[in-house]
């Protein structure tokens, strides 16, 4: 009956259900004092999330509770969302320019709250720190009795798992 009286006017069609339905869920413990019906505006957006627009939200400001709930109207701040702390494996190769591997070079691999991990370069010049929390910074260092690196430090970034990072060694001089 509310349809036939409107004659395809959608936008009366939306406001009037939106009463009907607002209406009917005032009452009991709690009741909407008051609510718009409007596009929100523009484009909000923070890192990957992003809201265009809202409809049918309370106005702002309002708080409607009762019973074991409670909901705050108006404006929403996202909360500060953190990588997961998944753990992945970080690693590479330890090598002369000619491709030969370096075994028994050090690593150590700083976190930014300061834990070292240590870890060396096999037979193969392989090395891996495993367990190591995706999502943070991290300090990587090399050395070695018989060789220099340039760089001997580097910074990363571990998003998830590394395996291509990449020492070059050289001969370090007797006399040094």
């Amino acid at each position: 009956m509310l349809i036939s009286k409107m004659k395809g006017s959608i936008g009366t069609l939306v406001i009037l259900a939106c009463v009907e339905v607002c209406l009917g869920q005032s009452g009991g413990d709690f009741v909407i004092t008051g609510a718009v019906i409007a596009s929100g505006g523009r484009e909000s957006s923070s890192g990957v999330t992003s809201l265009t627009g809202t409809i049918g939200q309370a106005a702002a400001g309002n708080t409607s509770s009762g019973g074991s709930f409670s909901i705050q109207s108006g404006f929403w701040s996202s909360p500060q969302l953190s990588p997961t702390s998944a753990a992945v494996s970080v690693g590479g190769v330890v090598a002369m320019a000619d491709g030969r591997a370096i075994r028994d070079a050090q690593l150590e691999l700083l976190s930014m709250d300061g834990t070292r991990r240590l870890a060396r370069t096999n037979a193969f010049g392989f090395f891996r720190f495993d367990d190591v929390s995706a999502g943070q910074g991290y300090v990587l260092s090399i050395t070695s009795k018989r060789y220099s690196f340039t760089p001997a430090t580097m910074f990363i970034t571990v998003k998830g798992a590394i395996s291509d990072i990449t020492f070059i060694a050289e001969l370090r001089d007797q006399d040094e």
